[in-house]
């Protein structure tokens, strides 16, 4: 399996586990509030995997740093963007829950990536 997909896989996991959590313990609004947080980090992931796939069976080197760069860079302002729509448009909102959904999802997968050599294979 192509290792943009279980990344994106093992972060939309993370993100269904962290909603049920915070809804176990915070309520609703926890709950979906987590999870909208999770998809703060999954959606521009996707974005920036689908950028880098576009591009990975290219032979210049250059092409596909570049793609690297653009791809990231458009993933944080997608990733600002959606906090800030999320901030401005989601009522109730519980902000401790959706930055633990994020931080949860994105630390997840750092960690499964350090922890695992074999998890982008």
């Amino acid at each position: 399996m192509n290792a943009v997909i279980k990344i994106l896989l093992a972060q939309t996991a993370l993100t269904v586990l962290a909603g049920i959590v915070a809804l176990g313990i915070g309520g609703l609004v926890a709950g979906y509030s987590a999870v909208l947080g999770g998809l703060v980090c999954v959606i521009p992931s996707a974005f920036s995997g689908a950028r880098m796939m576009a591009v990975s069976q290219s032979d210049n080197p250059r092409k596909m740093l570049n793609a690297a760069y653009v791809g990231e860079a458009i993933k944080w302002l997608l990733t600002f963007g959606l906090f800030l729509g999320v901030y401005l448009w989601v009522s109730p909102l519980n902000a401790g829950a959706l930055l633990a959904g994020f931080i949860v999802v994105q630390a997840g997968v750092w960690l499964a990536i350090v922890t695992d050599k074999r998890a982008l294979t």
